[in-house]
């Protein structure tokens, strides 16, 4: 019996342009879309969430300045939660269109790598709530006293506290970010390691911005996005001696 020859590929034909840009469209269209019920399912909540974020600020209450001022915040709010809430749809389309440029044995780890970059998120969020938000809004509030006293608006407020959430739930996906980008051959690790320094005083610039001018409040930002990145290099360099050692057999 003569069986039937099978060429042995490891990545799928590749696609022309106009068929890259039709998966784009239909994968866009379903992040816009689970942004958009995760919104409205979460806007409910939206008090509770701005509740949340209060806590940070102690018994500082907020103001508006216009009438439809809180309403806006509310629905920021909503769209941050949702944001949330619909990450793991839009990692998973992520991962969906860059999946097929990876090699069979990698794309085994397409699940765990969602669930990676959805937990290094929630740690970003949390870095950020239990230690950026407190430090900086403890620097800036020592400016109060006698004849200058804070009056933080609602839509300001919400808008400096979703966006440092954002902000450190993005930068915590760097290790990953870096496997992928290794997996895919567009960085390597000698790169990154030939660029440290440059990403080291980034980060230190970044932590000297968003922290209060002592010490301790600076190396308590930047040393966890330092090791983020340490990290990152490593993956990529473990990645690329597993595809020398492959290539070898």
């Amino acid at each position: 019996m003569i069986k039937k020859f099978k060429p042995k590929k490891t990545k799928p034909k590749p696609k022309n342009l106009v068929d890259h840009l039709e998966e784009v469209r239909k994968r866009l269209f379903i992040i816009i879309g689970a942004l958009v019920l995760a919104t409205i399912i979460v806007f409910p909540f939206a008090h509770q969430i701005l509740l949340f974020l209060l806590a940070p600020l102690g018994e500082q209450q907020l103001i508006y300045t216009s009438p439809p001022e809180a309403f806006l915040a509310n629905i920021k709010l909503a769209f941050t939660g949702g944001i949330l809430l619909a990450s793991p749809i839009i990692i998973y389309q992520v991962m969906a269109f860059v999946g097929p440029a990876l090699y069979k044995k990698e794309r085994r780890l397409f699940y765990p790598f969602i669930a990676g970059m959805y937990l290094l998120f929630l740690l970003g969020v949390t870095f950020a709530y239990t230690t950026v938000i407190p430090f900086t809004l403890n620097f800036f509030l020592r400016f109060a006293g006698e004849d200058l006293a804070p009056l933080f608006t609602i839509s300001s407020y919400v808008s400096f506290n979703t966006n440092l959430l954002l902000v450190f739930g993005l930068t915590f996906q760097t290790p990953l970010a870096f496997l992928l980008l290794g997996l895919l051959n567009v960085i390597t690790a000698d790169l990154l390691r030939r660029i440290r320094k440059f990403a080291f005083l980034a980060i230190i610039i970044l932590a000297a911005v968003i922290t209060p001018p002592d010490g301790i409040s600076q190396i308590m930002v930047a040393l966890p996005l330092i090791l983020l990145y340490e990290v990152g290099i490593l993956l990529v360099r473990l990645v690329h001696r597993k595809r020398v050692r492959e290539e070898e057999n």
